[in-house]
């Protein structure tokens, strides 16, 4: 996992593992506080795992984590909120291949931001989204159409940092999860044409001080 890219094609600019270190094994830890259920498989189990030493070093979740650590002992707890825009088009995994994923046909033709005749229109794709996600401890606190044909907004819900990124990367693998079992297939590409809007994600994080400070204060930014 540490020595591949999206396409399973191994990469060899990296320290830990590769040729070099004979792509050595990888323990991992399964984190029992991340137990979800999965509403469209009988409500089976799910677990998200990080890293175990020595690999943990280089593990996105456990650099976060050892970040909101060094905040909490300088009296700083983060919070973080996800907002996803993503293309949703009427496609297969089959039919995007056959075309060269050219010439795609989007959920919904146009450009027509906060339409809520699309919203009603697309209401069970939608409401399916919702349930699920709900469902999963990722509740959307948001879900409308965006600028783009077939473009969507989906906002999750505050949480501390460490299980909003949880969330986050758990959305954008069971949005298109979710898309699939309905007949779409959707992306996160931040630019899928040259003629139609390109799209991105926000991150909202807040700091807040813990009521036994002096100085009780929250700060809030956005990157885009």
């Amino acid at each position: 996992m540490l020595g591949w890219d999206c396409q399973d094609q191994l990469y060899d600019n990296v320290k830990y593992t590769g040729w070099h270190t004979g792509y050595p094994d990888a323990p991992v830890r399964i984190l029992p506080d991340t137990c979800r259920t999965l509403p469209f498989e009988d409500d089976g189990l799910f677990f998200l795992g990080e890293f175990s030493p020595p690999s943990e070093t280089i593990c996105p979740r456990g650099l976060l984590r050892r970040v909101i650590e060094r905040g909490r002992a300088m009296g700083y707890e983060a919070y973080a909120g996800f907002e996803y825009e993503f293309f949703v088009f009427q496609e297969t995994p089959e039919s995007v291949r056959e075309k060269n994923y050219r010439g795609l046909t989007p959920m919904a033709p146009g450009w027509f931001g906060y339409s809520v005749i699309r919203n009603s229109a697309g209401s069970e794709f939608y409401r399916t989204l919702l349930d699920s996600c709900r469902a999963m401890d990722m509740p959307i606190e948001g879900l409308h159409e965006e600028t783009g044909p077939g473009v969507m907004e989906a906002a999750i819900a505050v949480d501390q940092a460490l299980s909003a990124a949880d969330k986050a990367a758990l959305f954008k693998t069971f949005a298109k999860v979710i898309a699939q079992k309905n007949g779409y297939m959707a992306t996160f590409m931040a630019k899928v044409s040259k003629d139609w809007p390109g799209q991105s994600g926000h991150i909202h994080l807040s700091l807040s001080r813990s009521r036994a400070s002096p100085c009780s204060t929250r700060r809030a930014s956005r990157t885009r």
